[in-house]
């Protein structure tokens, strides 16, 4: 007898969440389009509801393309939400408008799921381009080393709790694929918007699941330009994330760790904080990050909330520009190198 095609090579829902970018949106689609794995379907979530938008996947004249736009303009975590609600595939992976695949990528990746029932996850290593599509190298191999990829050997984890929320090794909403129903998205809340990447992924891995590392680069992650100024918004919700995955008896072994990981971020707050004028509170926040390591971000900042409000705000400015040079040296040195 035969086996359906549909069992051997399940849905793939490839998920691309879009807001204003058609331009880049066209090349994800494409990446999307080539792959060798093709029993998919590709929904296009438009945050906007943009007829540019819908009218570029209608020109494609693909079966697999599915356009669903929102009732009303939303937010990156509402249409995420709603794309991942509405994803039929038995397996989800998230392509965002302005990244690329390889054209292996869903081949590679699908293999260790459809073998294994126990994996709930594949997670691979990625390269880092900028914004006008030029791979950078040495941005790529500081990422992969920052993120706990390196030397990692291919093959299956389990738990995977401490690569992906202590090394943060899987980049949840860019180069994994994971089983559909995986995650209750009822349980991801408004507060952990912007970067909703940490909750996701703290989802995915809370219950001691199995995940696979595949350690070749299949996608490309686009990096743009970041301005020296931010808000305190990201960091908070950063710093929210992280204290409701640390209230979790569930990950209580990784306490210390996951403490020290997030010092950066309550630093950062801190710095915002006080650029924002709420200098008792930033002081609590850069006293926590002190403790758990954060040591120089939270020393310069602490030592910033002695000045004057408005000679600590500029002192905030130039910091950060400083920062912001700084990469953007060594983006334009990566783009040399390659």
């Amino acid at each position: 007898m035969e086996i359906p095609d549909e069992v051997t090579h399940p849905l793939v829902t490839v998920a691309i969440p879009t807001y204003r970018r058609p331009k880049m949106l066209r090349g994800a689609i494409e990446s999307a389009l080539a792959q060798t794995y093709t029993n998919t379907e590709i929904l296009v979530s438009d945050s906007e509801g943009s007829d540019e938008v819908a009218a570029l996947v209608e020109c494609y004249g693909d079966r697999r393309l599915r356009y669903r736009r929102n009732e009303r303009e939303t937010n990156g975590l509402e249409n995420a939400l709603a794309m991942y609600r509405h994803a039929r595939g038995e397996l989800v992976a998230t392509l965002h408008d302005d990244d690329e695949w390889e054209p292996r990528f869903l081949e590679v990746m699908v293999e260790p799921l459809r073998a294994d029932p126990s994996i709930v996850l594949t997670f691979a290593d990625h390269w880092v381009m900028d914004a006008g599509g030029a791979v950078l190298p040495e941005w790529t191999e500081s990422n992969t080393r920052e993120r706990g990829r390196a030397g990692l050997p291919e093959g299956r984890y389990e738990p995977f709790t401490r690569l992906a929320l202590v090394h943060r090794a899987v980049f949840f909403v860019a180069a994994t694929v994971f089983r559909n129903g995986l995650i209750d998205w009822d349980e991801v809340p408004p507060e952990v918007a912007p970067p909703y990447e940490v909750w996701m992924t703290y989802l995915a891995c809370r219950d001691g699941g199995a995940a696979y590392y595949v350690p070749q680069r299949l996608m490309r992650y686009r990096l743009h330009d970041e301005t020296a100024t931010r808000s305190s918004r990201l960091e908070r919700a950063h710093v929210y994330t992280y204290d409701r995955i640390l209230a979790d008896p569930r990950v209580s072994d990784l306490r210390e760790e996951l403490l020290r990981s997030s010092a950066p971020f309550r630093a950062s707050l801190g710095l915002s904080l006080l650029a924002d004028g709420s200098a008792d509170e930033a002081r609590r926040h850069l006293l926590r990050a002190l403790t758990h390591g954060a040591r120089l971000s939270a020393s310069v900042g602490l030592a910033l909330s002695l000045l004057p409000p408005r000679a600590r705000a500029s002192s905030i400015d130039r910091l950060r520009a400083a920062r912001a040079r700084r990469r953007s040296l060594k983006s334009s040195s990566s783009r040399g190198a390659a």
